[in-house]
Formats: structure tokens, sequence, C-alpha cells
């Protein structure tokens, strides 16, 4: 009577990466090669579906195995590899107030918090130096992210808030005569033009009525402004322009 004993199949897993890891990220898996040579790759020990290749490619935590046969039919489990998925944190920028605003002005941005976050801020994909707390204040025009990591080393990227920043108009005083002139005369200022411009002169800080027009004629003294917006609703003050008018003495003949 002949007794055949068929040798068994070597079996071993080797990743071709780290074995822990974030969610959204992978590693493949690797049994040894042969001729004649099958496998079954196998999850906290029930067999995957379709797994029966040389590698797998594994995204979710649990200890893999891989069953290898050889031509004979006979077949060796080899050791665990065990996958370790750490979760990523979420990343969200929530803004504190409007996102377009004049130049001068800013917006808080704030990142979600929780324990053992860390931050780092990117403006139009750039990191921004030192920039690592949970808040930002942008006071530039840009698109505006932040990248949270946790203590498993994992992060993730919010979706960008775009920031406007809408430029000032400017606001100049021009007099088409002298500014300091004999009671019953005038001189007429002319604010600086512009598409979309509108104007409100002021006198000694305060709204003179129904003074909307890029001029005004000038008949009493004081310091006259004009407050001049542009179509983002951005406003400048002028420098002030004083007046000064002088009293005309009494001329009379008897």
């Amino acid at each position: 009577t002949t007794v055949t004993v068929n040798p068994l199949p070597v079996s071993t897993i080797t990743a071709t990466g780290p074995t822990t890891f974030c969610n959204g990220s992978s590693v493949t898996l690797i049994g040894n090669s042969g001729s004649g040579l099958s496998y079954q790759w196998k999850k906290d020990g029930s067999d995957i579906k379709d797994a029966t290749s040389v590698s797998y490619i594994a995204t979710s935590a649990g200890s893999y195995t891989v069953l290898t046969i050889n031509s004979f039919n006979c077949s060796t489990l080899s050791a665990p590899t065990s996958i370790i998925v750490n979760t990523a944190p979420t990343a969200t920028v929530t803004p504190g107030g409007p996102t377009s605003f004049c130049y001068g002005g800013s917006v808080k941005l704030n990142a979600n918090t929780g324990a053992g976050l860390t931050y780092k801020w990117l403006k139009d994909g750039a990191l921004i130096t030192a920039a690592t707390s949970s808040t930002l204040t942008a006071s530039e025009s840009g698109s505006y992210s932040v990248i949270v990591s946790n203590t498993g080393n994992c992060s993730a990227t919010s979706t960008g808030i775009t920031v406007t920043v809408n430029p000032l108009p400017v606001s100049t005083i021009t007099a088409t005569g002298s500014t300091t002139f004999c009671s019953g005369s005038s001189v007429t200022l002319i604010a600086n033009s512009g598409t979309g411009l509108s104007y409100q002169w002021k006198k000694d800080g305060s709204d003179l009525k129904d003074a909307t027009s890029v001029s005004y004629i000038v008949t009493s003294a004081g310091s006259y402004t004009v407050l001049t917006t542009n179509s983002f609703n951005c406003s400048a003050l002028s420098a002030a322009t004083s007046i000064v008018v002088n009293t005309a003495p009494a001329a009379t003949v008897t």
C-alpha cells in the first residue's frame, strides 16, 4: 500500500505600508506567490467574498489572514495581520459675521473644536504661518480653509470659505475758488467723480440736509467734508476743507 503525504504550502502576508492608518486610506496585503497556488482571504475568520487573488486591499479594521492552497489541494492559514483604522476628525469653518466687507474690516473664522484637536489654517491652499488656533481673523480676500488633526494623527481639510474685501472709494474735495471770502460770496466745492459713487456733504462733522450731489455751494464758514460711497457700499471721508467768511464792512453815505 502506497501512502503519499503531500506538502503544505507556505502562507504568509506582507503589508506594503503601515497597518495603522486613517479612514479613507488603505493598505495592500500580499500573500506569498508560487506555482499552482490559490488563495482565500479572510477577515476576522470569515471568508471575504471574491477575495481570491494573491493580494487584497484592506480599507477597514480587522484581523486579516489568507488561506493558501497548493496544487495538491493542501492549505495553510497564514498568521493574522491586524489592521487598525483611526477615525479622521471633522473639519468645518463657520464665519462669525459677513464674509464680504470693506477694506479695513475683518471676519472671525471658527473651526470646529474638540478634545485633542490641532489646527493649520490655509489661504488659497497655502499654509498661513503661525495660524494654529481654532479661530482665525481674516482681513484679506481669499479662500480660507483649515486642516484639523486629532490624536490618532488623522486629519481632514474643510471646504473653503471665500472672503471678499471690497475697496474703499477715493474721497477728495476741490474748491473752484478761494476758500476765504467776504460774506455774501460763495465757493463751490467739488468731490471726485466716478461710476457708482454717491455723496453726503458735512459741515463741522454733521450731515448737510439734501447735500448729496457731487458738488456743494458754500456760503458760510466752517469745516467741510464729503463722505463718498461706492457701489460696494464702502465709504471714505475726505480731508476737511476750511471755509473762512470775512464780514464785509458797512458802507453808508450821509
